[in-house]
């Protein structure tokens, strides 16, 4: 995930109508009489530290934003990796798929989505699933892998890991996974296979596409070679990035 310089500065034209900002100190004087008494030296070196001090102030400053929940839920309106869009700080929207209807197309196979596909990945610690879904309009597979007890139940759903295949569409075209965060939610950034990914984990999490919209579990997305994977599960970040590198 990139933040483009678009992005940030409508989250930062967002934000400031929504935070109350304390009023200015007046440090003129301060600075001028600092500056009378030690005055910037212009040797290189001096020049480096200053450039360096005001990179510092600047990240201090982004990073103080950051912990305010009034940026944090303009600025995450704009995550998103792939073909997944995350919104934060909404409504969780209400389910309207229940289990064991997991709203994820007909029954499929390996051999099918290979052949649609060209090839869909396998995580070799897990080996073959024991289900393949094929999305309506072939947007997507999902690979699906009962709850056992090495896999905890997401939900009432009876799986315990769901792999979601997304290539990219022949043209530009909107994400067609959104995932809606509520307070108990978070996201962050992680490394998957030598790539930027997401990892979300709470369970006010809801998951839609299609028109459908149920509760999900916690999930690592990342993009690669044109396709955009998200693996869905109740275990851990470590258990989770193993699976997706043995991914073959």
């Amino acid at each position: 995930m990139n933040w483009s310089e678009v992005n940030l500065e409508v989250a930062l034209v967002q934000l400031s109508g929504s935070v109350e900002w304390p009023p200015a100190p007046d440090v003129v004087d301060r600075v001028r009489a600092r500056i009378g008494v030690r005055p910037i030296s212009s040797h290189p070196v001096w020049r480096s530290r200053i450039t360096l001090a005001a990179a510092a102030a600047a990240v201090g400053v982004f990073g103080a934003l950051l912990s305010m929940p009034g940026f944090r839920a303009a600025a995450a309106d704009f995550l998103g990796l792939g073909r997944v869009k995350i919104e934060t700080g909404a409504t969780v929207p209400t389910p309207t798929t229940t289990a064991p209807d997991l709203g994820l197309g007909r029954v499929s196979s390996l051999e099918e989505v290979d052949e649609i596909f060209g090839h869909v990945e396998v995580p070799a610690l897990l080996g073959a699933p024991d289900a393949v879904y094929l999305s309506d309009f072939h947007e997507f597979s999902a690979l699906v892998y009962d709850a056992s007890a090495e896999l905890s139940e997401i939900g009432d759903t009876g799986a315990g890991l769901i792999i979601f295949r997304l290539p990219d569409p022949p043209s530009e075209s909107d994400p067609y996974l959104e995932k809606f965060l509520g307070g108990d939610a978070h996201v962050r950034r992680v490394k998957v296979k030598g790539v930027e990914g997401l990892w979300v984990r709470g369970f006010e999490h809801a998951l839609s596409f299609e028109e459908s919209t149920r509760i999900s579990g916690n999930a690592l997305i990342w993009e690669s070679a044109g396709v955009t994977f998200r693996i869905e599960s109740m275990t851990g970040l470590r258990e989770v990035l193993g699976i997706a590198r043995s991914l073959e």
